[in-house]
This record gives C-alpha cells, structure tokens and sequence, in this order.
C-alpha cells in the first residue's frame, strides 16, 4: 500500500512539473503579451525605418538635391515668375572692355608669411622661434605678440576677414578647451602710440595691455582648436572694425597672439587681410548673399561696367519687375539702369545712381506694356570698378492662387507650460483661439536640446546627424537643400527674422531666403518681430505669395519678462526652492536669489509676453486680408528644463521637458477647427507639410520627416499609431564625428514610450510620456531591459551611422572646412549662453 501511494504520488509530481510550468507560461505570457507584441512592432518597423533611412542616402549618391530642384514642375498657385538669378546660365553678359579682355577686377593681397631668407614680416617678441619650409614655429609665452613692422597704412573699409592657418599642440598638463588667438590694431603707429601716451615700448609685448584700456588699440578674440593639425580660420573682421575706425582711417598696427596659453608649440603658415573684393574676383558676375546694414539679400553681383541680357516672356497678367539695389564700395557711385528690347524698339525703363553702401534700395516696375510679350532685359551698370548688387530681381504676375506660409517658433518654449495644452496658468489665451481654428499636436518633439542643430533639421527635414550640424561651431553644408530654397524656387518670395544667430547665416541657414533680417536688426523683444518692419514687408509683398520664417528668442532665458508679465512674479512671490544664481543663464541682473518656483513664474510671464504681441500680428494679418490665405504654424525649436530632475535649460539629458515643443498648424482652408491630434509627431514632419500644402511635388526630394495631412484627415491610421520619433543628442559626442563613438546617445519615442539613452544618465531607461509626462518612474521589468540592451542599442547605432553615410555623402569636403568666425555673432551668441 505505502509503495503503491509512493507510485502515485510520483506519477502526480512527474505531471504536475509540466503541467505547472505552462500554467506559468501561460499566465506570464497572458500578461506579457501586449508587451511581446510591442517589441515586435517595435522590431518591424525599426526594419522599415532603416529602409527608409538608406534610401534617403541612395538619392543624395545618385544625384545633386539641387538637380532635383531644378527638376521640380511649376507652382501652380503661383503662375508666371521668372527669378534672373537663377538663370544665370543663359544670360548674354557684356563686359564693357574689348572683346577678348575679361573686365577689370581690383585685388589686393596683403598679409604675413615666412621664408628662411627674411625672418619675418613681424617683429617677434620671443626668442623661442624658427622658420622651416615657410613655416614659423614658436612656443608661446604669456602676452608676447607679434607685431607688424613699420606703419601698414591699410584701408579698413576694404577687408572683409583676415585668414589664418595655424597648427596647435597643447602643452601637458594644459587645458583643452578656452583657447584663444587675439588680434590687436590701431589706427596709431607704435611710434605714435609711444609719443601720444607716454609709454616707454621697449619690449612690443606691453603693447596691448598698456593700450588697450586707454582706448588706443581694439582687439578680438578666436576660439581655436589644439589638436596638432593645421587649421584655415576665417574671422570676418568688418564690424569690429566698425566700430573702432572712422571713415578715411587707415589700419597702421597689427599685433596677433596665436594662443593664450603659455607652452603650446605653435605654426603659423600665413595670416592674411582678404579684401571684401575677392569673392568677386573669380568671375565677372555671378549669384551670391550680401550684407548690408544688417539685412542679407540674395544677389547678383557684377563686377563694373557690365551688362546683363535675359530673354524672356513677359507674364500676362499684371507683369510687375522687382529688385534692389546695392554696392560694394563708397568711393565709386555706380549708375544702375534697366533697359526692354522688344519688337516695338528698345526703351530705358529705369536709372538710378547709387553712392553709398550704406543701405539698399528696392524698386518695382510695371511692365504691362509688354504683357504676353518675348523681350530682353538688359540689367546695366555703369562705374569704373565697382562691384554692383541686384538684390532679388524678380519678374511676376499675379498669382492665380493666393497662398502663404508663416512659420512662428519660439525659442526654448515647452508645451506643458502653455494654456493651449492644458496649463494652469493662462499664459497663451491669443493661441488659445488660434487653436480653435486649427490643429494641435499634443506630442511633437524636436530632433535636439539646442537651437543649433535643431533648426537645421527643421529646414531640412534630416536628422542632426545627417545635417552634421552637431556642436556650436558647425555650419550646413551649402549642398544640402533647405525648405527656403524649395519655396523661392517655385515661385514664393522668402524672408526670415531671426531674433537667435543659430538661426541664420552662422549656421547655413540663410540658405533660400531672399532677405535675411538678423538679431542685430530684430534686437530681443517680441514687439520687434510682431512690429513694424514685419508689417512694412508684409505690406510691400501682399501681392505675393510668400514664406515667412519668424524666430522669437522668448522665452530663451535669462527669465526678465517686463510689467505687466512679471505680474505673476510679483504676486506668488520668488518662492522658498532655492537655486545658484546664474546670471549668464537664466537670471536677470537684479535677482540675487532665485529660486526654482520664481524662475518658472518668469519663463511663464515670458510666454505671455509674446502672446501679448501676437495679436498685433493676426490684426495686421487680417487687416491685409491675408490671414484666411496663410497657413500659419507655431512651433518651438526645443523645450527646458526648468529644475525638474536636477536639470537647468535646454541640454542633455533629453527628458520630455526638454524635447517636447508646442506644434499649432491653423489653415481652415484644409485643416479641421479645433482638432487636438495624440499620435506623437516631429519637427521633421512640418517641412514635408508645407510642400504638401504648397502643391509641390516630394517624391524626389531627400526628406526624412512625413506629412502631417494624411494623419489630420485621419489617412493610414494604423501607420501613424506604430511610427517612430527619433531625436540624436548630438551635443553629447560632437568632438566624435569623425571616428567611431563607443556609445551612442538617442531618444526614440514609439506608441507611449519615450526610450532615452544618455550620458548624463545612467542605464538605459523607458517612460510612458502620457501617464507620466514628467518621467519621473521609469518602466521596468526583465524582459524589457533585456530587449533595451541588446536590440535597441544596435538600432540606434544603425540609424547614427545611416545618418552619418549621407551627410559625408553630401558635404562637400568635412575633413578641410574652414572654420569661421564672427566676433559680433561670438558677443550675441555669449549673452545667451551658449558660449562661455
């Protein structure tokens, strides 16, 4: 009996083992289904993004995304236009010099280098230097200068930079980054600076720190890299000039530290004045941007005298002609003139004799009397060697349907802290009702933390790594094609107002605009994007149909709304958490104590100072009978981290506060009122969006972001649902492009989750952003971190090297670049913070 029990009781273990077995299987699968299904999903369409991530670099190998352009059917909103300058292929050009003599171009080339035979072109303070092969070499020691020999007598109003090519390596124990090459000048010659204070200059190296507080000499200051490799810099000197010579001075004493560390083994193989003339001297005319008073206009330049002869077909239907006028020089007036040669006989329609560059002139024409008529434009001007600018000459009829496009982004602004998605405070009532009429996007996310490599990828609709605008001193490949560019090409006139120098020619930007007005026009309130010089080219251009690009720097910190708006400020109190001041930052100047509750109650009041002005704006709109025309979009290049997790301002790691960005598309001519979308969305979709809406054809352009259209009118909804968001935090590894990084850092949002992987945190981790949207507990469990481990990490490895394979396929030479310099930008660039 006892064995038989034993029997049975085995026989009972022998099955309950299994049986037990899949009843865990079965129960642990019953709840770790949906989560299998998601990392499948998650699988799948990693598979299909990668597909698309290489067929975006197949196209940029086959051909030129400029070819595409070109290729691009005609707008049919826009009608008949014809932009001159980009037909400068098929234009007749006649020099006025004999025939064979290519026209006269004034060159200058005045600078330093070395041979063994004459030690230098400068006076060298040190004794620890030598010349090899035109090389000089030297070790650096603290505040010993070069300094130009006998008086240069150099016109400062004709250089435009000064070029210099110098090999750093850093002395040990020394560190890596805050070095700096100076430049110091005068309008004095030593002997008169001598004479004029007094100082006893036996040793030229006490030349700067003696005089430079006296006001007898002006100086700047250029990051530089010491990496042991020959380096082109490029410092556009014109504006400190500017502010340190009158006109007729002349450029007598030039001193240069080429780096400020005492010990670092220093070549120097030229330093240069490059005269403003030379990029004109390789041809005689030719398309180009130019700047004057602070405004960049598209151009044609001609060297003078010149003429240039466009055959074309005037449009039928109220032929207008538009263009400005500039030039290079003060000391040579050029008379511009516009001439039409038709059957009829040849007439001089215009003539205009510019003096001075101080400014430009823009001018319109009516050209009804040749209407529906083939004729030639001839464009003359006439001086004896200037270099002449058409801005934007531009011929056109009326639109056949009238169609805008306004791109709002305000920097720095995260979503959760407006009242159009929900917060508490009232701090957006005007976008309030602009939402009404339109679609919100409750979750779209910049591809980056920083302005810099965030706006290129809005332009572009590329991922960061594939722009290879990663770090404060990267600039946009004049190859790639920008959303600017596409528009004007088809018709559109463009203009952008930047209010953040990250936004505009420092990093490529200016790329398509034909009028570019940067921070040092549009200062840093709110009223002077929505104010009157705005208005004054929304009323020139009414006929037109256009693309505007306006970029707040509101509420980029540091946090000082003015009264009213520090309202909530003052009646809340600055609050008990309190914080380091930081008044580079965030902190204004009077705050000695912040605290985290006043900082947010300022970056709120912010807000509302921008929406304040905001509807000035939609009454100019609507008083111009524009607005029921315009597709009108409000987008933020980034959000910020406003203390939560330890983290201050927009960088890494990059948490949904500093990720998630307000997206309002308002268009009721296509677009639902009132619509709030829930499926996650990118800035890469809003350029793709604007050429669907527009009527231009993508299917050959290189673009990694989706339009929004299909998803508002509810179209393939089960791709939507199942979509990737992907964000590179390029700013962790910018000094690693060019090798391969051990570690790759990303966001990837898929469904609910928001997959982070950064250096500034430890592990890889996954937040459901809709139940917890300030991700504060991350999700867990075995299965999922193994799955994080292993595939994630390869996948976003893939997708960084795809991206990578298409921006070296686009670049036009990575490993040379010159690296460029704008003191003026440096100085705006610093009181925002991003420099320290």
């Amino acid at each position: 009996m006892g064995q038989q029990l034993k029997t049975s009781q085995a026989t009972l273990l022998k099955f309950s083992i299994p049986v037990g077995l899949l009843l865990f299987c079965f129960v642990f699968l019953y709840f770790r289904y949906p989560l299998i299904l998601r990392m499948r999903d998650f699988q799948l369409q990693a598979e299909q993004f990668q597909i698309k991530a290489d067929a975006i670099r197949q196209k940029y190998t086959s051909h030129s995304p400029h070819e595409t352009l070109l290729k691009l059917p005609v707008n049919e909103k826009n009608g008949q236009y014809y932009r001159f300058d980009e037909h400068l292929g098929e234009v007749r050009f006649t020099p006025e010099q004999p025939s064979g003599t290519p026209p006269t171009i004034v060159q200058s080339d005045v600078g330093f280098s070395f041979n063994e035979q004459r030690p230098t072109a400068f006076n060298f303070t040190g004794p620890h230097f030598s010349i090899h092969q035109g090389v000089l070499q030297l070790t650096t020691r603290e505040e010993e200068y070069l300094v130009s020999e006998g008086d240069l007598a150099l016109g400062w109003q004709k250089i435009g930079e000064i070029e210099f090519r110098i090999k750093v390596r850093g002395a040990e124990n020394t560190p890596q980054s805050g070095r700096e090459a100076r430049f110091v000048w005068s309008k004095h010659t030593l002997a008169e600076l001598k004479a004029m204070t007094h100082i006893t200059i036996t040793d030229p190296a006490s030349v700067p720190s003696k005089m430079i507080h006296r006001n007898k000499m002006a100086w700047i200051k250029v990051s530089i890299k010491a990496d042991d490799t020959f380096n082109l810099y490029r410092v556009n000197i014109q504006s400190a000039f500017t502010h340190h010579f009158n006109y007729g001075d002349k450029l007598r004493t030039f001193l240069f530290l080429p780096s400020n560390i005492p010990g670092d083994q220093v070549e120097i193989d030229f330093i240069r004045f490059v005269p403003k003339r030379e990029k004109y001297s390789q041809a005689p005319y030719g398309q180009t941007y130019e700047v004057i008073d602070g405004e960049m206009r598209a151009v044609t330049y001609c060297n003078t005298p010149s003429e240039l002869d466009y055959s074309v077909t005037i449009p039928t239907n109220s032929p207008r002609l538009k263009f400005g006028l500039g030039i290079l020089e003060n000391d040579d007036p050029v008379r511009f003139s516009v001439s039409i040669s038709a059957n009829t006989g040849h007439q001089e329609i215009f003539t205009e004799v510019v003096e001075t560059n101080q400014n430009w002139r823009s001018f319109g024409l009516d050209l009804s009397a040749w209407a529906n008529q083939k004729v030639s434009v001839i464009f003359r001007t006439d001086s004896e060697h200037n270099v002449a600018f058409w801005s934007n000459p531009l011929l056109f009829g009326s639109p056949p349907e009238n169609f805008n496009v306004i791109v709002i982004l305000e920097d720095a602004l995260r979503a959760d802290h407006l009242s159009t998605y929900g917060y508490h405070r009232l701090t957006s009532p005007i976008k309030d009702q602009c939402a009404q009429d339109g679609v919100v996007f409750e979750y779209a996310f910049s591809q980056a933390t920083k302005t810099r490599p965030s706006c290129p990828s809005l332009m572009t609709s590329m991922y960061p790594t594939a722009t290879g605008v990663w770090s404060p001193s990267d600039v946009l490949d004049n190859r790639y094609l920008t959303l600017a560019e596409i528009m004007r090409s088809q018709g559109f006139e463009t203009v952008s107002f930047i209010q953040n120098g990250n936004a505009g020619p420092v990093v490529g930007l200016h790329q398509g605009f034909s009028q570019l007005f940067d921070n040092k026009i549009m200062k840093a309130k709110p009223q002077n994007i929505y104010g009157d010089l705005v208005f004054q080219w929304l009323q020139e251009h009414q006929a037109q149909n256009f693309f505007m690009y306006l970029h707040l720097i509101d509420p980029h910190g540091i946090y000082d709304p003015p009264p009213p708006f520090d309202t909530w400020y003052q009646e809340e109190g600055p609050g008990k958490t309190e914080v380091a001041v930081n008044h580079l930052r965030h902190d204004p100047a009077w705050m000695q104590k912040p605290t985290v509750e006043g900082r947010r109650l300022l970056y709120d009041g912010e807000i509302r100072h921008n929406d304040f002005h905001l509807e000035k704006f939609l009454a100019k709109l609507k008083s111009l009978n524009l607005l029921h025309n315009t597709l009108l979009i409000f987008v933020s290049d980034h959000g910020e981290h406003l203390g939560e997790h330890g983290f201050w301002e927009h960088c890494p790691p990059a948490y949904i506060q500093v990720l998630r960005t307000q997206l309002i598309m308002v268009y009721p001519k296509l677009f639902p009122r009132g619509l709030h979308v829930n499926q996650p969305v990118q800035l890469l979709d809003i350029m793709p969006t604007i050429l669907d809406v527009a009527g231009i054809t993508t299917r050959d352009l290189s673009l990694q972001g989706d339009s929004l259209v299909t998803l508002v009118q509810d179209q393939r909804p089960d791709y939507w649902q199942k979509r990737f968001i992907f964000c590179d935090e390029v700013m962790s590894y910018a000094g690693g492009r060019n090798k391969e990084d051990p570690e790759i850092w990303a966001s990837v949002f898929f469904r609910d989750w928001h997959i982070l992987r950064s250096r500034e945190v430890p592990d890889m981790h996954v937040f459901n952003y809709v139940d917890d949207q300030q991700e504060n507990n991350p999700l867990s469990c075995f299965m999922l971190d193994i799955f994080l481990k292993t595939y994630v990490t390869s996948f976003m490895r893939s997708i960084k090297e795809s991206n990578m394979r298409v921006w070296r396929s686009i670049a036009t030479d990575i490993e040379s670049q010159v690296i460029h310099h704008d003191p003026e930008v440096t100085e705006h660039l610093k009181s925002l913070g991003y420099i320290n």
